[in-house]
């Protein structure tokens, strides 16, 4: 197979037959290329064509981001997504203690005693586990101002370097020992990694001491020297349904943020097609809060921030303070073990995405543009289904909507081809992947005052071959730089003339190329 060329916000996947979550990754990024990417998928075996697919079935974004708006901080990172990002794909590579592949280098650093800071050692309940309420013990709530003081000296930024760029994301201090807890795709893939506190010290990552990928959950290690760390207290039980939350991180690269918002529900994984519990909440949250707690107003972890979906509003994951204290208490006693991009791969996601979104989720994919055997299999598409990349920055949300209305128009004027808008991809049918990409301008005179703005699209078909299996094989692809976007217009979702002409000439070629390969192939005109 050719493995097509392609692009990445991070989150996770199974494979096997069953629904799964796309998971598409988001990067937004000052310095490196912020691409909030636009990537056509084929998942096969699964999915639903309805549009109004289970929340299970629903895209998801994994939250990601390469430093966009605030100055670039002294580290490394990667474009997650790329998605940016990138975008929430190799095998597994399961927990270090059973792993079968050649053992990580190991550190001379000795086990760090770590004293995670807990309120007790009662049981913790499950929602569901009985039907009696869990026993809940009278504590204090903070003020907002003063649990945003408070928890702000146990947040980090972690930006991580590694072979596809930089990226960013958010953690949290657990000992004083310098052990952190952060989302497993946050760190995937990495080569450096540092982590930057709000009074804007830095400290390396020495290593892992364990992850958990299904559940999107890695404990590293600070180098000590960077003391003194502030640990934040776990919760003990799940917050109840209804609760006021406060999400910690670092939302587009916009360092130490805390938004507010309530708990929605709390859900097995199983609903998500997920290991774990998640806590669903409304708390505003963007590419670049992957790994930041979700507190209490009383100034305790219940969950940590995963991923959104892409499909509906405010829709937001994080996952459960119970997974956590689970895989902390696993990854007692274990040496750090030296991050690299093999011991920390990025996850297999396949043509089904996943929850970091990383690696390349086209791998699966051949690639067959430019081709006699495309042009056939263009030629003979007679309907297809439309899949939208979620483009984040867009506040207003009339940036996305207007490429879709235009480009829906553009083919059923005139290539009498109806399209069906999707938030998932549909089993076995074409598909035609539209995304809208953000850059950093090459003037450096603009760069932080506008955003270059791309266009990409790829048309996915199913090819057979000579023993009658079915190939997803990208049959089209094209991307065009349209124009440079002031930050105001964007907010407003205002496009300039130079953006809607543009964007037409694009669908104009996809236009024309359809036609030609009609006309050359016998297909319906």
């Amino acid at each position: 197979m050719v493995t097509p060329r392609g692009n990445k916000k991070k989150s996770r996947s199974s494979k096997g037959q069953g629904t799964n979550h796309l998971v598409m990754g988001i990067l937004g990024g000052g310095g490196a290329a912020v691409i909030v990417g636009l990537v056509v998928f084929m998942m096969m075996g699964r999915g639903d064509t309805s549009s109004s697919a289970p929340l299970a079935q629903a895209v998801a974004i994994p939250l990601t981001a390469t430093p966009a708006v605030s100055p670039p901080a002294t580290v490394a990172a990667v474009p997650v997504v790329n998605s940016q990002p990138q975008a929430v794909t190799a095998a597994r590579l399961p927990s270090p203690a059973n792993s079968e592949s050649p053992p990580a280098t190991v550190t001379s650093t000795p086990a760090p005693v770590a004293t995670v800071i807990t309120r007790g050692s009662r049981p913790r309940k499950n929602r569901g586990d009985d039907d009696a309420p869990a026993s809940r013990t009278p504590r204090e709530e903070m003020s907002y101002p003063d649990l945003v003081e408070q928890t702000d000296r146990s947040i980090v930024r972690i930006n991580v370097e590694s072979a596809r760029g930089q990226s960013l994301g958010s953690g949290f201090v657990v000992s004083d020992t310098g052990i952190v807890v952060t989302n497993y795709h946050v760190i995937e893939g990495g080569q450096t990694i540092k982590a930057q506190f709000e009074d804007n010290r830095e400290c390396d990552v020495t290593g892992f001491l364990l992850f958990d990928d299904e559940r999107d959950i890695a404990i590293i290690q600070l180098d000590p020297s960077g003391a003194p760390f502030v640990p934040i207290t776990l919760a003990d039980e799940l917050p109840r349904k209804g609760e006021e939350v406060a999400a910690f991180g670092a939302p587009l690269g916009l360092s130490f943020t805390a938004s507010k918002g309530t708990v929605s529900n709390v859900r097995d994984g199983r609903e998500l097609q997920m290991k774990g519990m998640y806590l669903q909440t409304d708390t505003p949250i963007s590419p670049g809060n992957s790994g930041g707690p979700l507190v209490s107003m009383m100034g305790e972890v219940v969950g940590m921030n995963s991923f959104q979906m892409a499909i509906g509003q405010n829709l937001n994951f994080a996952v459960s303070v119970n997974d956590i204290r689970e895989v902390l208490g696993e990854s007692e006693g274990k040496s750090p073990r030296r991050i690299t991009p093999t011991s920390v791969p990025p996850k297999a996601r396949g043509l089904s995405g996943g929850a970091g979104g990383g690696g390349d989720p086209e791998k699966d994919l051949v690639d067959l543009t430019g081709t006699e055997r495309a042009d056939k299999l263009l030629a003979q598409m007679t309907e297809s289904f439309l899949l939208i990349k979620p483009f984040e920055i867009d506040p207003s949300g009339r940036i996305n909507d207007y490429m879709f209305d235009k480009l829906k128009k553009t083919v059923k004027n005139r290539l009498k081809l109806e399209l069906n808008r999707v938030g998932q991809l549909p089993v076995g049918q074409p598909v035609i992947v539209m995304g809208v990409m953000a850059d950093n301008p090459e003037d450096e005179k603009i760069q932080g005052k506008a955003i270059e703005l791309s266009l990409e699209v790829y048309v996915i078909l199913l090819d057979i071959d000579k023993n009658g299996n079915h190939i997803p094989s990208i049959v089209w692809r094209e991307k065009s730089k349209l124009a440079n976007l002031s930050v105001k217009a964007m907010a407003l979702g205002t496009l300039p003339r130079s953006v809607t002409d543009g964007s037409q000439k694009f669908f104009d070629k996809f236009v024309a190329s359809v036609l030609k390969a009609r006309k050359a192939h016998g297909g319906n005109n």
